[in-house]
């Protein structure tokens, strides 16, 4: 009975650790952001595509919401992207002439996403997004993608919500939903204040304690039961703070996946419909880690197929 117990005790143990394990890799360095290791996974223990888009849908289904996660999936691939190209510079040079990162992320995750059962054209469609990204991402100016993406989020709410039909118009009343929309601006002036502070650059002899810090914070964050809503406030607050004391690039790339989680975020308490890892987050259990791994790196598809659907009036 002894032994019994002990074997039940240590694959219980291994099964809590492995969740645990997983569930670092998936939130710590931003939901969204693909890593060599997300596609992996997904394809080892995620869900599968029909399963995720099934969840999407329940999660994402009015014109607003899509308009404002479009603006997202955008920029979170591009904030991907930038990141990976910094972090392809810290390699030795024959890698990081290569791009090795950049390179192996986008060949596992095009892979993955043209093999779902997504219609051809929308896994062409999120291609070419992800090789727009690889190409263009280290060339553009972050300053100049955070003002797109804050500029182009605002608009895709207001315009999609004054164009739309009267039935899929925001419900609540604007004193309630304006002033969740004005946090994106609020926030992006609040970090230029911030960056132009005595406190900008004020710790740059200590950026590498800050990063491992950051790494542990954020780590022991992820690690925590239904972690997606901490990770993602203080992942925000905590990497865009990091940044404008260091003044590392990295760091701000970092700071932009976890703000597009946030906005997504926004997104659904304008909305009123519920975001899709909350509900699993609230779930628990093995298979709702499953399905956010699934919607996470089919997160280009997912989206691009509800609009596809919902642009052609194609049921379920």
């Amino acid at each position: 009975p002894n032994f019994c117990y002990h074997r039940i005790l240590f694959f219980v143990s291994s099964k809590a650790l492995m969740k645990t394990l997983l569930q670092i890799l998936l939130f710590s360095l931003a939901p969204f952001f693909i890593y060599p290791w997300k596609p992996v996974i997904n394809v080892i223990a995620g869900e599968s595509y029909s399963v995720a888009l099934k969840h999407f849908k329940k999660g994402h289904y009015g014109t607003v919401n899509l308009a404002g996660h479009f603006v997202c999936l955008i920029s979170t691939i591009l904030g991907n992207f930038g990141l990976l190209a910094l972090l392809d510079e810290r390699l030795e040079e024959s890698y990081a002439k290569r791009r090795i990162l950049s390179t192996f992320c986008a060949i596992v995750w095009c892979g993955v996403l043209v093999l779902t059962e997504a219609p051809r054209c929308i896994s062409f469609f999120a291609f070419v997004l992800i090789a727009f990204a690889y190409a263009s991402a280290p060339n553009i100016q972050k300053e100049t993608l955070e003002q797109c993406f804050v500029i182009g989020f605002i608009l895709a709410i207001l315009v999609s919500n004054y164009f739309t039909n009267k039935r899929e118009k925001i419900k609540l009343p604007w004193i309630s939903w304006v002033p969740k929309l004005l946090l994106v601006p609020g926030l992006y002036i609040l970090s230029w204040m911030l960056s132009q502070s005595p406190y900008a650059r004020s710790q740059t002899e200590n950026s590498a304690r800050i990063e491992i810090a950051l790494l542990l914070l954020m780590t022991i964050i992820s690690a925590t039961p239904n972690p997606i809503k901490k990770v993602v406030v203080l992942g925000t607050i905590l990497c865009r703070s990091a940044y404008i004391v260091t003044g590392v690039d990295e760091l701000f790339y970092l700071s932009l996946g976890f703000v597009s989680s946030l906005y997504q975020g926004i997104t659904h308490l304008i909305t009123q419909e519920e975001a899709t890892l909350i509900t699993h987050g609230k779930k628990g259990g093995d298979n709702e880690l499953a399905l956010e791994y699934a919607h996470v790196v089919y997160f280009p598809n997912l989206t691009l197929e509800t609009i596809y659907c919902k642009a052609l009036n194609i049921a379920e």
